[in-house]
């Protein structure tokens, strides 16, 4: 038997993102952690279970850390959540995409069926939609940035709410 520690709620998933997303900051220069964890309360406020909640603790950590979903299930996280995570992980879709146009290559639009499919992840994305979008993040960028997000994140939403 192992002696390794088996990781499963949500408190456990809170150690781990403080873990893995040490040192991170997001777009505006604020630490990191403080937007899975915005995205956790929203999905948790609107119904989510708590593989849903660990989902979107740890949604970003496999696209922006060197943590990989097979890690993520070796620490003992539930499949279910993995799953979401994974669905939820950019880097398998890539193309040359123009969101002011709203011209996505086909992985990104993929990208968003896959998600729409799952209702999990679904109300994960919509709950880090919502987060990236929020007008008190976005007063930290320049205008053209924060334009440019706008533009993709209610385009986002629309692909996934269509």
């Amino acid at each position: 038997m192992s002696s390794l520690k088996r990781y499963h709620t949500v408190p456990d998933a809170m150690a781990f993102a403080q873990f893995a997303y040490f040192g991170l900051e997001d777009k505006a220069g604020l630490d990191y952690l403080a937007h899975p964890v915005r995205v956790m309360e929203t999905v948790k406020r609107r119904g989510g279970v708590p593989y849903l909640q660990i989902a979107a603790l740890l949604h970003d950590v496999i696209e922006d850390t060197v943590i990989t979903g097979q890690m993520i299930l070796d620490l003992g996280f539930h499949e279910d959540a993995v799953e979401v995570i994974q669905l939820l992980t950019r880097s398998k879709h890539t193309g040359p995409c123009d969101v002011m146009t709203r011209s996505l290559c086909s992985g990104c639009l993929v990208y968003y069926a896959e998600i729409r499919e799952h209702p999990g992840a679904c109300l994960v994305k919509l709950a880090d939609i919502d987060d990236n979008s929020d007008p008190a993040r976005l007063q930290y960028l320049p205008p053209a940035k924060q334009e440019r997000l706008v533009v993709k994140y209610t385009y986002g939403r629309e692909l996934l709410t269509a």
